[in-house]
């Protein structure tokens, strides 16, 4: 999951015209950080 989060995250920032493709862009940036701390502190990720 995290490498496809990263790809979508990886699109350039200017050139979006539309604000909510660049609000998901901004979200999956957030969540590629946030998991990638748990992924390095070595918590442990439920999804259900």
């Amino acid at each position: 999951m995290l490498p496809r989060l990263n790809e979508i995250a990886d699109q350039p920032r200017e050139g979006t015209v539309d604000p909510l493709v660049q609000r998901h862009v901004d979200d999956a940036r957030q969540l590629t950080n946030v998991l990638q701390f748990c992924i390095d502190k070595d918590v442990e990720l439920l999804f259900g």
